[in-house]
């Protein structure tokens, strides 16, 4: 059965996947003129990805999975947390 953190922590690697392959993007093939529009794609991304992390219930997931199979994902988002 897959945890919540498994779950939040997924989701979290979708969206900066995603920035990931619009950074990509930006600098082998985007259309000239679009560096406005990429850089608000960007933003938005980047901060729907710092509100998930910082999430009060991020972190209550992060410290349910300390003493299970999950320590390290644990271990890491709360060590995130605190940057």
């Amino acid at each position: 059965m897959t945890s919540e953190l498994s779950t939040r922590v997924a989701r979290l690697n979708d969206v900066l996947c995603s920035v990931n392959a619009l950074q990509w993007d930006a600098r082998v093939m985007m259309p000239r003129g679009g560096a406005e529009t990429r850089g608000h794609q960007l933003a938005t991304l980047k901060g729907i990805a710092r509100e998930m992390i910082l999430d009060p219930a991020m972190e209550a997931a992060a410290e349910a999975a300390l003493g299970t199979g999950e320590d390290a994902a644990a271990q890491a988002v709360l060590a995130a947390r605190r940057w």
